[in-house]
């Protein structure tokens, strides 16, 4: 089993999961570069680096990010 594998074995899904919590400038660009440069992200980092919720409590942020609609909430807890 190589390194990678085995950090890939005890966190399960074989990811890290990230979530954010704002979506103006800044979050929306990291969610954007989550999203679309997932494999290379995943190359450098040795596994998957994953967008798993995005949250603000301003519904029309989600409009104007790259943050698909699954992924949202207004919910931060």
């Amino acid at each position: 089993m190589t390194a990678m594998s085995r950090r890939s074995s005890v966190r399960g899904d074989g990811g890290i999961g990230v979530g954010i919590v704002g979506l103006g400038v800044i979050g929306a660009q990291v969610a954007r570069v989550l999203l679309q440069e997932s494999e290379r992200i995943a190359e450098k980092v040795g596994t998957p680096v994953v967008l798993r919720k995005a949250a603000d409590i301003d519904t029309a942020k989600l409009e104007a990010s790259a943050v698909p609609e699954r992924l949202f909430t207004t919910e931060a807890s």
